[in-house]
């Protein structure tokens, strides 16, 4: 059972020993629905909770502001236990600046644009997400 793995994950530091019970009723909870199962015991299921444990603002914001499914990182934020502060104004910044950037365009270009934005919205929000993400890393490790 994957709830098995959840005093390690405490133990080590990814998960915090106050979401560990919630945690493990997850996990025993999903445990009979997976069909990869060997997918989640290989380490790349807990890896991704240590991802989102250490760059939750940031996963959060990046789920608002590009096509990636936004419901699924704030579940795992509530899961995970992400301070509510850092997800509110990250869910404020990430999908205020997307709604701003398609009123912007709407604004400064008329209807006109609305077929171009279909099929390239997607596409420019990715491309602004990594080269935020790429310059976060850029002044980071500089």
């Amino acid at each position: 059972m994957l709830a098995a793995n959840v005093q390690h994950m405490v133990a080590s530091g990814i998960v915090e020993p106050q979401v560990a019970a919630s945690l493990g009723e997850f996990l025993n909870a999903i445990s009979p629905t997976l069909t990869e199962y060997e997918f989640y015991t290989d380490g790349l299921f807990f890896k991704g909770i240590a991802f989102f444990n250490r760059f939750g603002a940031l996963t959060v914001f990046m789920a608002a502001f590009t096509f990636i499914p936004y419901k699924v990182f704030t579940i795992s934020a509530g899961l995970f236990g992400q301070p509510f502060l850092a997800f509110v104004l990250a869910s404020l910044l990430g999908r205020g600046m997307r709604f701003f950037a398609v009123s912007a365009l709407f604004y400064f270009f008329g209807p006109k644009i609305e077929p171009w934005l279909r099929r390239n919205l997607e596409w420019m929000a990715l491309l602004f997400a990594l080269l935020l993400l790429g310059g976060f890393l850029l002044v980071r490790y500089l």
